[in-house]
């Protein structure tokens, strides 16, 4: 215990001494900030694209679609379009999301059979659907009016058949906007939906998703930096007398404990409370560990100058930060679930599972390095 501690606030001095170090701490809270400032909250929360898919033809069809046109406003803006276009357009996040009808749209809304009759394609990076879910349900029952009306006066025996054709063109009169209900949307924490929050939200989850691929990085470097002493005299002399697990642990720790205290400071300015920081921790548990196992081997750590400069876009393409890409082939999309930045975005979000997942495979790779302690020997006047 002695030697392990020793080894970090060592290893933790060396690091606060290099100019390096105190360039990368601020550089994630500046990043942060700055992407935050040169993005005003009134164009963060611009309206949102929601692609429409209406039948070709259909009467219903397009008087729902102009029903939901005359809402578009500051929060959605829908637009018609076809279903191939509007799924990659949600995959690309293009459109935050999409309503898509049924080609018997008019038949079914005829016979009063509404079960199921809206489908809404949404992905990882959607927002706004919520508001689009009220408003589609909204529009669709405005258009059954009338019908509904009819059914319940005539199954109540209120008026006869006879009597309601009387009435005429008075059943499908709307009432004017001052006499219709409201309705107020609010998060579960009972504050109102605004705006500016929905266009926030949305840009902290970009920001988070780019925070989590540049720490990665960071751990990358950390693995290339302990290899590399690793492989010096004096390690190789004291791997006769510790572990590699034990040399490599605590040098690790104190290399990555800089980029902890430097995500802390930027969640926090992306407004993320104490609960959304803490999922840091497993992230960071799972970085450190992948770093122990990827430094013990110069054939891994020795690839990643190589990988640099396309491990970033790899990145950001294989987890939900910029697009869904399970929207393109399913078998990118279960590889995109247990990508490191997917989980912790999803831990950010509040999934219970994700931190649980995080910890495990930190465990797995941390067991995985001590058993290769116990298989692997050193040679003697050898380097690994």
């Amino acid at each position: 215990m002695t030697f392990l501690l020793i080894s970090f606030l060592t290893q933790l001095s060396v690091q606060l001494r290099r100019r390096r170090t105190w360039l990368l701490m601020v550089l994630l809270p500046a990043l942060t900030l700055g992407i935050t400032a040169l993005v005003p909250t009134r164009e963060a929360a611009a309206p949102v694209q929601v692609g429409v898919v209406v039948p070709a033809g259909d009467a219903m069809g397009a008087e729902y679609l102009q029903r939901l046109c005359l809402r578009s406003g500051t929060v959605v803006t829908f637009l018609p379009t076809d279903e191939e276009t509007a799924r990659a357009n949600v995959a690309a996040a293009s459109f935050d999301c999409a309503i898509v009808l049924p080609e018997d749209f008019s038949q079914r809304l005829e016979a009063m059979d509404t079960r199921r009759i809206l489908t809404l394609l949404t992905g990882p990076a959607s927002v706004v659907y919520p508001v689009v879910q009220e408003t589609a349900a909204a529009c669709l029952t405005e258009q059954l009016t009338g019908q509904i009306a009819r059914e319940y006066l005539l199954d109540a025996s209120i008026v006869t058949r006879e009597r309601y054709e009387a009435l005429g063109e008075t059943m499908d009169t709307v009432l004017p906007p001052e006499q219709r209900i409201l309705i107020e949307l609010e998060t579960l924490d009972g504050d109102a939906l605004e705006v500016e929050a929905l266009g926030q939200r949305s840009l902290n989850r970009i920001l988070s998703g780019v925070l989590a691929v540049l720490l990665l990085v960071w751990a990358m470097f950390a693995a290339m930096d302990q290899g590399t002493w690793l492989e010096t005299p004096f390690a190789r002399r004291l791997w006769g007398i510790k572990p590699v697990t034990a040399m490599l642990l605590p040098r690790i720790a104190a290399g990555l404990c800089p980029a902890f205290l430097s995500a802390v400071v930027a969640a926090l300015c992306l407004g993320h409370g104490t609960a959304q920081v803490a999922a840091l921790i497993p992230y960071f548990l799972l970085l450190g560990t992948l770093s122990l196992l990827c430094a013990r081997w110069r054939s891994l750590w020795g690839t990643f100058p190589v990988l640099m400069p396309f491990m970033p876009f790899l990145f950001l393409l294989l987890s939900p930060v910029l697009l869904d890409v399970s929207a393109l082939h399913p078998v990118l999309g279960r590889i995109s679930d247990w990508m490191p930045v997917t989980l912790y975005l999803r831990a950010l979000e509040g999934a219970w599972d994700a931190p649980l997942i995080l910890l495990a495979a930190a465990a797995l790779l941390l067991l995985a390095s001590i058993t290769a302690d116990r298989i692997s020997k050193p040679k003697k006047g050898t380097s690994r």
